[in-house]
């Protein structure tokens, strides 16, 4: 469930709100969700940055953003880990009771 963070300070006007940035984000399209990704590593100094990535069910109050959406509610349906992270797949899957699998990382560690 997303919750409205009063730390955000004068920038945030209340949850889900289209100027605030509270709530929960899906992209539409998975390649652009896997290029943010890739950007936020690179903003961190090309730090191993691992995300997971996958497809979310979304409820509640839900706004149509630029790339995507953002939701009041949101549960996965389909996660995918990076390589390095295999060892949690049978986790993922009994926590959440969905299809998990692996896609291949990018991370430098991971290639070599």
């Amino acid at each position: 469930m997303a919750e409205h963070s009063f730390d955000l300070g004068v920038n945030c006007r209340g949850l889900l709100d289209p100027c605030c940035s509270c709530g929960i984000y899906a992209f539409r399209d998975p390649l652009e969700a896997f290029v943010y990704s890739m950007r936020v590593r690179d903003r961190l100094f090309g730090m191993s940055v691992e995300v997971a990535l996958g497809t979310v069910s979304l409820w509640g109050r839900v706004i149509e953003c630029e790339s995507g959406y953002k939701a009041q509610y949101a549960y996965p349906r389909h996660i995918y880990l990076p390589a390095s992270f295999v060892r949690f797949l049978p986790r993922i899957r009994s926590a959440f009771g969905v299809t998990a699998g692996v896609y291949i990382s990018s991370s430098e560690d991971e290639l070599s």
